[in-house]
């Protein structure tokens, strides 16, 4: 399987999509673009993507057919060939979703208005309703495609059914690697004392109580304060019984090593709350998708006795594996960048296409477990920041072969001490002494 024909961008040059200057447009690969030059661009970073409109289909070309491969390519559908059945299901999906477009013609009399009054004019009228229903047609296409054939794992429709993968990634991801690699100590099984006389064949850490419910990071960059609150949450209950829900929203408004909404890495969150001490609880400090200043009350935090964090090096399977048991859950960078990554639904993903090159980890998320499938073979079991309603209950097992989308590349694991003590009690107010 071959990445969708808007997921690779032809040129590293042009400016980024969250940038308020993006509107330099370049070729994107698609599906008659020479095989000799889809390899030269292939794994590349995302990092300088073009405006998201670039990538969308024209809504005008009816000549082009609506068939389409399972290789991921963005098929364009006729225009007046959507049947009622489509139609009703893409407003289905806007009331789903929360999704409200402007139709073409009402964007246009928009920058008419707009125009006559002396002001700005740059309307993106690649936003409209008819691209962008025109992209749910085609994520529904190449998704039907795909599930006819035999395969390890099935895709569907889902929260992205409408953007581009490229989108996905600027929206829905927040891994920043450049620069900012884990330097914390190596852990290695073969001398750390941590070598297991037989790795078990499959382990979950869902099914020992570590691990609060998926959660949902929206159209905010920030997977590094899920990735990192979430394995937090977990080596706090390994360490104590306890199982308490951690503030994203603190590391967002507060952090002050990691970029808010533009990204990040769970290891530098962990220095973080290291040094603040602790971190809030969610039932305090709840998450709202934007960051704000910060609002932290030091007399709520939940104390945590950081020591810092490990890096599991060698990154090898089995060491890997070995951290993840006796450790607890690891924070772990992951290519996100495929459509079939983002419209996973269940199974064992194997896209040989998702590469573990470095410059393609954009997404934190949470090494939870290990299998054995008996038809699909061995694989890891992640959690996502993306929702239950994403993959199976917001988790995604990935086969566990030739580090496929990178999952042994970067994992990490915060470092607990003991149990700090109770803070010490207020004094009593003297009583006045008598008249």
């Amino acid at each position: 399987t071959s990445t969708t024909a808007s997921s690779k961008p032809d040129s590293s040059t042009a400016s980024s999509a969250a940038s308020s200057n993006a509107s330099r447009a370049r070729p994107f690969l698609n599906a008659t673009t020479p095989t000799s030059r889809r390899a030269a661009v292939r794994g590349r970073l995302l990092d300088d993507a073009e405006p998201a409109w670039a990538s969308l289909p024209s809504y005008e070309d009816a000549s082009t057919t609506a068939a389409t491969s399972a290789t991921g390519a963005t098929a364009t559908p006729a225009a007046r060939g959507v049947s009622r059945s489509v139609l009703s299901e893409w407003e289905e999906f806007k009331r789903k979703h929360n999704r409200t477009y402007h139709t073409r013609d009402e964007l246009k009399r928009m920058a008419s208005l707009r125009r006559s009054h002396g002001l700005n004019t740059s309307l993106d009228t690649h936003h409209s309703d008819e691209d962008r229903m025109n992209v749910f047609i085609g994520r529904k296409m190449v998704i039907e495609e795909f599930n006819k054939q035999s395969k390890s794992f099935k895709r569907a429709l889902n929260q992205f059914a409408d953007l581009s993968p490229q989108e996905v990634v600027t929206k829905h991801t927040g891994l920043l690697l450049t620069g900012r690699k884990p330097k914390g100590m190596p852990f290695d099984h073969k001398t750390s004392g941590r070598l297991l006389p037989v790795v078990p064949r499959r382990f979950d850490w869902r099914e020992k109580g570590a691990l609060t419910e998926p959660r949902n990071q929206a159209t905010c960059g920030c997977c590094w304060a899920f990735a990192a609150t979430a394995a937090l949450e977990a080596k706090n209950f390994i360490r104590t019984r306890r199982l308490v829900p951690l503030s994203e929203q603190n590391l967002l408004d507060c952090d002050t090593l990691n970029e808010k909404c533009d990204g990040g890495t769970p290891w530098d969150a962990f220095d973080w709350v290291q040094f603040n001490g602790g971190q809030e609880e969610s039932t305090n400090y709840p998450y709202e998708v934007l960051p704000d200043r910060c609002r932290q009350d030091k007399t709520r935090l939940f104390r945590i006795n950081m020591r810092g964090y490990m890096s599991v090096y060698p990154a090898t399977e089995e060491n890997v594996m070995t951290a993840l048991v006796t450790e607890g859950p690891l924070a772990v960078a992951v290519n996100p960048n495929l459509a079939s990554f983002q419209d996973y639904r269940e199974g064992v993903y194997s896209d040989p296409e998702c590469s573990s090159a470095e410059d393609e980890l954009r997404h934190a998320m949470l090494l939870v477990g290990y299998g054995d499938d008996p038809a699909d073979g061995p694989f890891w079991t992640l959690r996502n920041s993306w929702g239950r309603d994403w993959g199976e209950g917001g988790h995604i097992r990935v086969a566990r072969k030739d580090n496929l989308c990178g999952v042994t590349s970067f994992a990490v694991f915060p470092v607990l001490g003991d149990a700090p003590a109770a803070p010490p009690a207020a004094p009593a107010t003297a009583a006045p002494p008598p008249a």
